[in-house]
């Protein structure tokens, strides 16, 4: 009989896990939850004269810092400006961003749910030199840690990264640097993820296993066979 149960919780166990050893795991899309619904609109601004950070010292020499505006839908990565360095300066007498590079940048966020809108600000610093032919510009961001707007009439809250940089070229270069993110959108009524199949899979085995275990303690002992 020992082998018997044996045999039977083997192939109970190999028709569950069978099909799903031999697919190819697969993660089914999500359906679109409250959050990922919520229509809003940004604005990115500074007030940096002109849209340029002068090098130290210098007035035809700097890095342009661009305004980016746009709407979305749901939580998203995002560029909040643009950067583009200008310069004749050769590799032996760079410009520089030392004393200057400080910046100041605006988030507005207008909530269309609530037809609000909400603006916080982030800072930080551009450094490094650059020139002609070269382009050794850094950054650093002074508020690493995301920062919230909650807009009580809708109940979504917004959940702000800044921390994303990509240095910009030197001024022959067609691409720019950026500085940029991503903002998580948290809407009220959002429900946790259902488990993944696997997770359901070995659930679905350990429950099977546990009712065999369970059958197994049920039945009545039987009289040892005379040999």
């Amino acid at each position: 009989m020992k082998r018997t149960l044996i045999t039977l919780t083997t192939a109970l166990a190999l028709a569950l896990l069978g099909p799903a050893a031999r697919a190819e795991p697969m993660d089914p899309e999500p359906l679109p939850g409250p959050s990922d619904l919520v229509e809003w609109e940004y604005k990115w601004t500074h007030t940096i004269d002109g849209s340029v950070i002068l090098a130290d010292g210098e007035l035809n020499a700097g890095v342009t810092v661009s305004q980016e505006a746009g709407s979305a839908v749901g939580s998203t990565d995002y560029v909040a400006s643009n950067l583009k360095t200008f310069s004749q300066a050769t590799i032996n007498n760079p410009s520089k961003l030392t004393a200057n590079g400080a910046y100041t940048l605006t988030l507005t966020i207008t909530d269309k749910a609530s037809g609000e809108s909400q603006s916080i600000d982030f800072t930080g610093k551009l450094g490094g030199k650059f020139g002609a032919g070269f382009a050794k510009v850094t950054n650093t961001f002074n508020d690493l840690e995301p920062k919230k707007l909650e807009f009580d009439k809708s109940g979504n809250t917004y959940v702000i990264w800044l921390d994303q940089y990509t240095p910009p070229g030197n001024q022959t270069s067609l691409n720019t640097g950026s500085l940029g993110g991503f903002i998580q959108v948290i809407a009220p009524g959002d429900v946790q993820k259902v488990p993944e199949p696997t997770g359901l899979l070995l659930g679905g085995v350990g429950l099977s296993m546990a009712g065999l275990g369970w059958w197994r303690k049920r039945r009545p002992t039987q009289a040892p066979r005379s040999e």
